[in-house]
């Protein structure tokens, strides 16, 4: 209902931390040669009070930070909802698209129309603003389709950015040293995962929709937007290889079945030989240890990431795949059949509890969360492959050779799951894991290790 120029879109637990925010955005949106072009200045969202190693990500670093500079370079930084300076035009349409009539019953857009309402006519500005914050004004109109804020996905901010720059609209990425804004996040690591979860059916809809940014993008931008958002788009389906990587080997590993390349081991009194026959481990080894060492500097020598922090959200993507994004997927597919499920379950907790362990960096699993049980089974799965692996080379004579990458893979996501069996096991305080999520997942791996010895045979 604004007649301003610019438009600060803002949730409303944040607010303004930097007052010279403003006077950068508008450095930008009136640039006497790109300003015109320019859809909106997007701040990363930044967040108060979070704990020196972020044991949840929830910074997000890498999607706020890291990636919007590299978009930042051909001008097509994604809108996240949070933080942006927008145009006003830009909900319009294209740069160059001269008005239309997007309200019914005003002879021009509703700009003209509020322009015409003087302040002392107040019964006429209540009758307007009554009429607009309907739900059915806009019903039959384009707003929603191909104006204003685009409907169609649970990220609407990011398919709303995507289309304007379709459109032929530009985007900034400001990043002051002193935060633009700052705002809450969740302390509870089930209300963090539903985020995320949220975020990853919003994205996968975009992703599979008539506006992929593959097809859409590439054919209405260019080929490194479309695959800049492409990727956006796409990211929660690494939790497929993800499930794969941490389940398949694992039990094949328990039915004896060896899937990666032999690595003699020898003994003797110096310690552990190795002698690699098959080159293909040194790709197996270069691509796990050169994806991390380059994460590892990304985030440490480049932004100053701690090495605590850094490792903490290692931990949390691997968590997000094996239960944020198998979740997503689920209620993809049950909306495509015309279910609407609910997996954002309340915490019973009491916050000042759970902020004292948030604070105190341990992780908070006191609720019984469907979104748990996921996760439980897959560090289940990942403890069971493990001592099985090391019973048979300790006391079966188990050649290490053939099962040393499986053996590896389980003993990683076993000490990534670290937090997830002290709170099924150890702890006793409200955070700990409940009984019945356990029972649950034990019941559910029992049944994997034994069907998938069937599947093997």
């Amino acid at each position: 209902m604004t007649s301003a120029p610019i438009v600060l879109c803002i949730d409303c637990d944040m607010y303004c931390n930097n007052p010279q925010a403003p006077r950068l955005a508008l450095c930008h949106l009136l640039d006497p040669i790109e300003g015109s072009k320019i859809a909106f200045v997007q701040f990363p969202p930044r967040f108060r009070g979070i704990n020196p190693s972020d044991i949840y990500n929830s910074e997000f670093t890498r999607p706020y930070i890291i990636n919007p500079e590299g978009l930042d370079g051909i001008g097509a930084v994604n809108c996240v909802g949070s933080g942006p300076f927008v145009n006003r035009k830009a909900f319009y349409g294209a740069p160059t698209q001269s008005k239309v009539n997007i309200f019914p019953g005003f002879n021009g857009d509703l700009e003209g129309a509020l322009d015409r309402i003087t302040m002392s006519s107040s019964k006429l500005i209540l009758e307007a603003a009554s009429r607009v914050t309907d739900c059915n004004y806009e019903r039959g109109t384009n707003w929603g389709l191909t104006l204003g804020f685009r409907y169609g996905s649970m990220v609407e901010d990011f398919l709303t950015g995507f289309r304007m720059q379709c459109e032929g609209w530009r985007s900034v990425f400001c990043n002051p040293t002193t935060p633009a804004f700052l705002g809450d996040f969740p302390i509870s690591l089930n209300f963090s995962l539903v985020q995320v979860q949220r975020w990853s059916l919003g994205l996968t809809e975009v992703g599979f929709s008539k506006y992929c940014p593959f097809i859409f993008g590439t054919k209405n931008h260019s080929l490194l937007m479309g695959m800049a958002y492409g990727f956006y788009s796409i990211w929660p389906l690494w939790a497929i290889p993800m499930i794969i990587y941490g389940v398949l080997p694992q039990l094949c590993l328990i039915h004896n079945i060896y899937l990666f390349p032999k690595v003699p081991v020898t003994f003797s009194k110096l310690g552990l030989s190795f002698k690699v026959s098959d080159p293909w481990f040194y790709l197996y080894t270069y691509l796990f240890l050169a994806t991390y060492i380059q994460d590892f500097i990304e985030s440490y020598y480049v932004y100053g990431i701690n090495l605590k922090s850094w490792w903490n959200e290692q931990r949390m993507w691997l968590m997000r795949a094996a239960s944020s994004c198998v979740f997503s997927f689920i209620e993809l597919i049950l909306y495509q059949i015309g279910i609407t499920p609910d997996f954002s379950l309340t915490s019973k907790v009491i916050d000042d509890e759970q902020q004292k362990r948030y604070n105190r960096e341990i992780f908070d699993f006191g609720v019984d969360s469907p979104i748990f049980v996921s996760l439980s089974t897959f560090a289940l799965v990942n403890l069971v492959s493990f001592s099985f692996g090391i019973m048979k080379i300790i006391f079966i004579d188990g050649k290490l050779e053939e099962m040393l990458v499986q053996l590896f893979l389980s003993g990683f996501v076993l000490v990534n799951s670290w937090p997830i069996y002290e709170a099924m096991v150890w702890r006793k305080d409200g955070g700990r894991m409940p009984a019945k999520v356990t029972l649950i997942s034990a019941l559910i791996t029992l049944v994997l290790c034994y069907a998938s010895g069937f599947a093997t045979k």
